[in-house]
């Protein structure tokens, strides 16, 4: 039900670590540790009916989270929000997808280019800076058709 964490050296757990930080994870189905009441209130979270309601303090809990229950303003916010978080995460996934076939093209540039002669620092930062793919994918083919790095530099600049 309560458990109290503490940190640990773990490449020498007989060390006496004391750094102040003390986590406590309450868990609702635990049966160790806490008192009646944390009991009753951990009862609660899991299944928050007025059934589990047993005195005053979790009936002024129940009685706010009815509220907010039955409170469509608030329902239309937690939606909203949520709508939000869920647009945002599936944009971080679009850009993150987007970033790594960028990376992986210029990988592919300056890996062909190696074969062809020795690469300036300011041109493989030039390709790895690149992000936009339509121009990736014009300077694969370059690489590609190059003979020289002077070759490929000059292309891509004209």
């Amino acid at each position: 039900m309560i458990y109290h964490v503490k940190n640990i050296v773990e490449e020498i757990p007989e060390i006496d670590y004391n750094d102040g930080i003390r986590k406590i994870f309450l868990y609702t189905d635990g049966e160790a540790g806490g008192s009646d009441e944390l009991k009753r209130l951990l009862l609660y979270i899991k299944q928050s009916s007025y059934e589990n309601v047993t005195d005053s303090r979790l009936e002024r809990l129940h009685h706010g989270v009815e509220e907010i229950k039955n409170n469509s303003a608030i329902g239309v916010k937690y939606m909203r929000m949520w709508e939000v978080m869920e647009l945002e995460k599936r944009e971080s996934r679009i850009e993150g997808i987007a970033e790594g076939k960028a990376e992986g093209k210029a990988e592919s540039i300056i890996e062909i280019l190696e074969e062809i002669g020795s690469i300036p620092d300011f041109l493989k930062q030039k390709i790895s800076e690149q992000k936009d793919i339509n121009i990736l994918n014009k300077w694969v083919k370059l690489s590609a058709r190059a003979e020289t790095i002077d070759e490929f530099i000059e292309k891509i600049n004209s």
